[in-house]
């Protein structure tokens, strides 16, 4: 035996200690040198040339003098954790969307916690992956599991990803509380972790002297007045920022803690009731009124689609002969004359006149000269089938009064409105015009 399990050297092999004058026999000579042999084959030797056996507990004190690893099993020093060696990989390649790393040294399998830090050679365009020392290509994520988008990954960035098991995960590269954009910088379509954004200037952007014109199709902010991530907002027209308001705004932009509004198609579906409406929904529309001193019909045409109800009105119409008024609808294949169910009627103390026509809505005269002043309103009552009702009352001069009503469906969807007669007379007297809206 030499040491003694203690770090001590011990010499106890038989006839030690020695005794003086007696004589040293061979057999206690050679034992002694073999625990000799024993207690130096247990030390390390300085030009290592032996191999630990078991750990070697340092008690607090520092090895000096580490040289840089170049392996994966070689110690780490100081100069090397702050080197990043191993960790930064300056041998990047494939492409922008497709990394490959050549980490110094290579890592034969990966594992969860691996990271590696890189400068990126171009900005990503869709999703990432990242081949490592030639293993399998592994997505890089961001948030956890979301794909990366286009610019999530810059030209010149700085990169830092770790491995989670299944997929590198990429790190936070805005770490500042607040940015701050001036000048000429552009911010583009990237997400913020930062809780505020002061002095931004947008890409294609007009400068005026009340604020900026901005024409770009996103927008950065949040959609909801709490707290939370920055969203990218697509904005359908320009938006001009003046004296701290939004003004030219789109429907169904979204304009983060202030608005959101309503398409002209939604409403008339009725299919949103969350969004508000703007000064041009449902508005009335009046058209060009029409003197009916003479001719045989007038068409006002261009009513727009979505429309629910039209309003016709008469002052002092009147026909050459004894034909009656009709109100005909038509849609883009013209003015439809057929498949009308209407009547009319006209009261007066001489007694009570009743016509009925399926070729238009009928307004009963009763006679030549007789002048109708009065409302016809027409009603959508299916806009799949695109049928309509009819009702109108109103005063005739010959101290009568006229009524009816009558129902049709079009082809398509309305965009017209006739006035004209029943037969082959003329118009000789007053004025139509129409009012419509949604």
């Amino acid at each position: 035996m030499s040491f003694n399990g203690s770090g001590t050297f011990v010499v106890n092999s038989s006839g030690q200690p020695v005794v003086a004058n007696t004589l040293i026999t061979a057999a206690v000579f050679n034992a002694f040198t073999a625990d000799v042999a024993t207690g130096l084959s247990t030390a390390i030797c300085k030009d290592g040339q032996t191999t630990i056996t078991a750990n070697i507990p340092f008690s607090g004190m520092k090895i000096t003098g580490l040289g840089a690893g170049t392996a994966r099993t070689d110690g780490a020093s100081l100069a090397t954790i702050q080197d990043g060696t191993g960790v930064y990989v300056a041998t990047v390649g494939g492409t922008a969307d497709a990394i490959t790393l050549t980490p110094s040294p290579a890592i034969a399998a990966y594992a969860a916690g691996q990271t590696f830090r890189f400068i990126a050679s171009g900005a990503n365009t869709t999703a990432v992956t990242v081949a490592v020392s030639g293993l399998t290509a592994k997505a890089i994520t961001k948030n956890g599991t979301t794909a990366l988008v286009a610019n999530d990954i810059l030209s010149g960035m700085m990169v830092q990803i770790t491995y989670d098991g299944t997929r590198f995960i990429l790190g936070t590269h805005l770490t500042a509380d607040v940015v701050t954009l001036t000048g000429s910088q552009v911010l583009t379509n990237k997400t913020l972790t930062a809780p505020a954004i002061s002095n931004p200037t947008f890409t294609s952007t007009t400068a005026t002297g009340n604020g900026i014109t901005m024409n770009t199709a996103r927008l950065l902010g949040r959609t909801t007045a709490s707290a939370g991530a920055i969203e990218e907002i697509t904005v359908g027209a320009s938006l001009t920022l003046s004296a701290g308001s939004l003004s030219g705004t789109a429907s169904s932009e979204t304009q983060a803690g202030v608005i959101e509004l309503a398409t002209q198609a939604e409403v008339n579906t009725a299919t949103d009731t969350s969004r508000a409406l703007y000064p041009n929904h449902n508005r009335s529309v009046l058209g060009t009124a029409w003197a009916s001193t003479s001719g045989t019909a007038n068409d006002w045409t261009g009513i727009p689609a979505g429309t629910r109800w039209i309003t016709i009105t008469f002052d002092g119409c009147s026909l050459s002969g004894t034909d009656d008024i009709l109100v005909q609808l038509g849609d883009a294949g013209g003015i439809e004359t057929s498949g009308y169910v209407s009547s009319g009627a006209s009261y007066s103390g001489a007694g009570t006149g009743v016509a009925n026509s399926t070729a238009g809505f009928i307004i009963r005269l009763q006679g030549a000269t007789n002048l109708f002043t009065g409302i016809m309103t027409l009603a959508l009552i299916d806009a799949a089938t695109f049928a309509w009702a009819s009702s109108h009352s109103g005063a005739i001069s010959t101290s009568a009064c006229a009524s009816g009503g009558g129902s049709k469906s079009t082809s398509a969807e309305l965009t017209r409105v006739r006035v004209t007669r029943s037969g082959t007379d003329t118009f000789d007297a007053g004025t139509v015009n129409i009012l419509y809206g949604r």
